[in-house]
């Protein structure tokens, strides 16, 4: 009895350590391959689209990569001054700064926002800010 509790013990173990390094991928799909594209983008507006679909995957992203993700579209955004674009890195920045403990931050980025935006003009970023 007491060997076979030693032997089942080290093979749990094994297949843990086997099974856990398997299984464990920091990333989904979706994120390897919109870095993959985001990679292989020649435009300053392709980029931004793929830095924007990057940070819509802001549950699956770690809050530094969210963080650099959204400056990242928000500098692209500025260059392209695509409004639309850039109400939307903020509020990745915004939702980055919150998972950071830094409310008043997030809170102060999403007043000036939606002082700017209206429901007609991009509704997307008005709901997002609204319901953060």
């Amino acid at each position: 009895m007491f060997k076979f509790n030693i032997i089942s013990r080290k093979t749990f173990f094994v297949f843990y350590i086997i099974f856990a390094s398997i299984s464990t991928s920091a990333q989904t799909h979706k994120i390897e391959i919109l870095k993959r594209q985001l990679s292989l983008a020649k435009t300053n507006l392709e980029k931004v689209g793929i830095l924007i679909g990057l940070c819509h995957e802001s549950n699956s992203l770690p809050r530094d990569s969210l963080y650099k993700y959204a400056l990242d579209a928000e500098k692209e955004a500025l260059i392209l001054h695509d409004e639309n674009s850039l109400a939307m890195a903020n509020y990745y920045i915004a939702v980055s700064l919150r998972r950071e403990k830094f409310s008043d931050s997030s809170l102060r980025i999403c007043n000036t926002n939606l002082q700017k935006l209206t429901y007609t003009q991009n509704r997307a970023a008005y709901v997002d800010f609204q319901l953060m």
